[in-house]
């Protein structure tokens, strides 16, 4: 847990710095956070080809992401997170919102634009690895999440409802995955992947050009 923390900045860091390029756009950030998946990912497969085959199998089981091995320390550990991510995203809803109308207007409201966006990616990459530490990595509930809760309440009071609708996506889908028929039981991240990738794909596939990011 201790090392995912720590990992986690430095990751951030290295997405952000390739992604400043012509100025930070959203897009070329979630490119680039893949692409550095990628290179975590061949990273995980070598440190694969060196274990044993005990430690392989509770390690994909982890990797793809499953919330039946955790226990009361972690949930300790994420309730003591959630109130400090709480407290750090309560205090960062005004410059969201400011945000969300476009940076040009934003600065002119008197949010520092940067900073701004350099905290949340901050809050959003240590809730995450959080988060992962326990119950490792459920694929696309962050990138899905936002967009259900913008088309919910809008765009400027997504932020706060976002995670809940995390949290809902991930106990449906482990809820699926112990339950459903002919695929029961399965790792919680098998279901959110398949279902949170197409969606994230058409989310992409029907943004207009010109939309700000």
């Amino acid at each position: 847990m201790l090392l995912g923390l720590l990992v986690a900045p430095v990751l951030l860091g290295l997405v952000y710095a390739l992604s400043l390029r012509g100025g930070l756009n959203t897009y070329r950030l979630v490119l680039v956070g893949i692409g550095l998946s990628g290179v975590c990912t061949a990273y995980t497969n070598c440190l694969f080809s060196l274990a044993d085959q005990h430690s392989i199998a509770v390690a994909m089981r982890w990797l793809v992401g499953s919330v039946n091995g955790a226990d009361w320390t972690g949930v300790s550990t994420l309730a003591f997170g959630l109130a400090v991510c709480g407290v750090c995203a309560a205090r960062l809803g005004r410059p969201l919102g400011s945000m969300s109308l476009g940076d040009e207007l934003a600065t002119g409201l008197g949010t520092s634009v940067p900073a701004a966006r350099v905290a949340v990616l901050a809050l959003g990459a240590g809730a995450a690895a959080l988060a992962t530490s326990v119950v490792g990595p459920i694929g696309f509930v962050s990138l899905i999440s936002g967009p259900i809760a913008a088309r919910l309440v809008g765009a400027d009071r997504a932020f706060g409802l976002a995670p809940f609708v995390g949290a809902a996506l991930v106990l449906g889908a482990d809820i699926l995955a112990q339950n459903a028929p002919l695929i029961s039981p399965v790792p919680t991240g098998v279901l959110t992947a398949l279902l949170g990738a197409p969606y994230f794909v058409w989310l992409i596939l029907r943004r207009r050009p010109g939309a700000t990011s």
